[in-house]
C-alpha cells in the first residue's frame, strides 16, 4: 500500500497570481493505530436493480425537507483537467442528479493561483486559475476548503481562493478570510429551518507556518487539542440555532481503509451533536457505518467519500484486477469510484420549534470514465464522472467485487438508493465502533 502523505509539499514564496479581475460570473499519524472493529447488522430493504433516474428532490411530505448531497475531492490534475471547459464536460453527467437536490457540496482540493508557479517545484501540488471555482460553483452551491492541498501556493494561494469564493457567491467552509474558520455555515435553510455544516483538515502540506498558521484554515490534529476544536466548533453550531449539522472533514491516509485517528474524531463530532460526518482524503471510497453517540443518537459516518473528479486511475480497465500487484495508483480501480452521501432532514407541518427533525440518508455511487487507457498517447482523454449504474455498469461491480479487501459492501448496502431505491432512517443501529 502506499504510504500517506506524511511530508511536506512545495513551498511557494511571495504572492500568488490569482488573476481575480478574470472573474466575470498538522500532519496524520505516519504510524496509526489499527481503525478499531465494527459489527455490522444492517437493515433489511428490497433490493432491485434498474436503470438510473435521479431521485426526486424531496421526498413526499407534508412539512419541511432539507435535502443535501455531499461530495468528494475534486482534483484539477494538469494538463487533463485544467481547463475550465473540460471541468464542465467531466462534471455535466451530473448535473442531473446535483440539480435535484437544495445544496451540493464538495471537496475543493487545490490552491487558487497560477500552475506556472510550481515549474521546477513538487508534481504533486495542486492550483487552479479563479475561473475552475468559477466552474464549481455553477455544479455546486458550497465547497470545503479544509484540505491537505489548500496552502500548496502558501498563503496567498488560500486567500486567493476565499477571495474568489466570496466574489462569485460559493459558500466556503472550513476557511475564513476573517480568521475564523470553524465558524458553522448555513448550508441550507427552508420555513425557518437550517442545516449547517463544520469542516476541517487534519494535515497540510505547505512547509512552514505562513499558511497553516495563518488562521484563516481549519486544522484539527490527532490529539487533544484537535479533540477540542471539533467538540467547540459542533457545539457551536447547535447553540446558534442550526436545526441540522454536518461534520466534514478531510484526513486518514491515502489508498487505505479508515484509520483509528479519522475514527475519534468522527465519533468526537457525534458526541458533540453532528447529525452525520463525511470524511474524504483517501482518494478510495469506504462503506458507511453508523455510531451511537453518547446521548443515544444514530449518527451515519462515510468514513470515506473517495474521489469526485481526478485523473487518479488512469490506466485501469476490465478485466484487469481493481488492484495491480504492485499498488499502482495509476491501475488502482477505486480511485474511480466515488460516494455521494444523500441527507434528508424532515419535519412535519406545524411542528414546534424545538421538535427534532427525522434524520434520513443514503447515498450514490460515481464512476469516473478516463478514455486514457485506450489512447495511452493521448494527453488530454477524455474523462467525466457519471453515476453508478447497478444494471449497466453490473460487470464493472461484479469485477470490482472481487477485491475482498476493498469496499464491497458500498455494492450491497441497502443504502444505495440507486440499489435500493429507499432512504436509510436512524430506526436501528446499522453498526458500532465498539470505542
Amino acid at each position: 500500500m502506499h504510504a500517506p502523505v506524511c511530508g511536506n509539499r512545495a513551498k511557494v514564496t511571495g504572492l500568488a497570481r490569482v488573476g481575480l479581475a478574470a472573474l466575470i460570473t498538522v500532519l496524520p499519524s505516519c504510524a496509526p493505530r489499527p481503525a478499531p472493529s465494527i459489527e455490522l447488522q444492517e437493515e433489511t430493504v428490497t433490493t432491485v436493480g434498474a436503470p438510473f433516474v435521479p431521485r426526486p428532490a424531496v421526498v413526499s411530505s407534508p412539512g419541511t425537507d432539507l435535502h443535501l448531497i455531499v461530495g468528494g475531492d475534486l482534483l484539477p490534475h494538469r494538463p487533463m483537467l485544467l481547463p475550465v471547459e473540460r471541468l464542465h464536460a467531466a462534471l455535466e453527467p451530473l448535473a442531473a442528479l446535483l440539480s435535484s437536490v437544495d445544496i451540493a457540496v464538495a471537496n475543493y482540493e487545490t490552491a487558487t493561483g497560477e500552475t506556472d508557479l510550481f515549474v521546477g517545484k513538487h508534481s504533486m501540488s495542486l492550483a487552479a486559475p479563479p475561473a475552475w471555482l468559477a466552474e464549481v460553483g455553477t455544479r455546486f452551491h458550497a465547497v470545503t476548503v479544509a484540505n491537505n492541498h489548500a496552502c500548496d501556493l502558501g498563503r496567498a494561494g488560500l486567500s486567493a481562493t476565499l477571495v474568489a469564493a466570496k466574489q462569485l457567491g460559493v459558500t466556503v467552509v472550513g476557511g475564513d478570510a476573517d480568521r475564523d474558520p470553524w465558524q458553522p455555515r448555513v448550508i441550507d435553510e427552508k420555513d425557518g429551518r437550517k442545516v449547517c455544516a463544520v469542516a476541517w483538515t487534519t494535515f497540510v502540506n505547505a512547509e512552514g507556518k505562513a499558511c497553516k498558521g495563518s488562521g484563516e484554515l481549519a486544522i484539527a490534529g490527532f490529539d487533544h487539542k484537535g479533540k477540542v476544536a471539533i467538540e467547540t466548533a459542533v457545539v457551536r453550531a447547535r447553540k446558534s440555532g442550526c436545526d441540522g449539522v454536518v461534520a466534514i472533514f478531510h484526513g486518514g491516509e491515502e489508498y487505505v481503509g479508515p484509520i483509528w485517528g479519522v475514527r475519534e474524531q468522527a465519533k468526537a463530532a457525534a458526541d458533540a451533536g453532528a447529525d452525520v460526518v463525511v470524511v474524504h482524503h483517501p482518494h478510495v471510497p469506504a462503506p458507511a457505518v453508523v455510531l451511537i453517540a453518547h446521548d443515544g443518537r444514530k449518527v451515519p459516518v462515510f468514513e470515506s467519500v473517495g474521489n469526485l473528479l481526478s485523473n487518479q486511475g488512469e490506466s485501469y480497465e476490465l478485466p484487469n484486477f481493481p488492484v495491480s500487484t504492485k499498488h499502482l495508483i495509476a491501475q488502482n480501480a477505486w480511485t474511480r469510484l466515488g460516494v455521494l452521501a444523500d441527507l434528508q432532514w424532515s419535519w412535519p407541518r406545524n411542528a414546534p420549534a424545538h421538535e427534532r427533525p427525522t434524520f434520513t440518508y443514503g447515498y450514490h455511487l460515481t464512476w469516473t470514465d478516463n478514455d486514457h487507457v485506450q489512447n495511452r498517447a493521448e494527453p488530454m482523454p477524455h474523462i467525466s464522472t457519471r453515476p453508478l449504474d447497478p444494471t449497466t455498469d453490473r460487470a464493472l461491480i461484479q469485477r470490482l467485487s472481487t477485491d475482498t479487501r476493498g469496499p464491497v459492501r458500498l455494492f450491497t448496502d441497502p443504502c444505495w438508493l440507486e440499489l435500493s431505491g429507499a432512504r436509510c432512517v436512524m430506526r436501528d443501529v446499522s453498526a458500532s465502533f465498539g470505542m
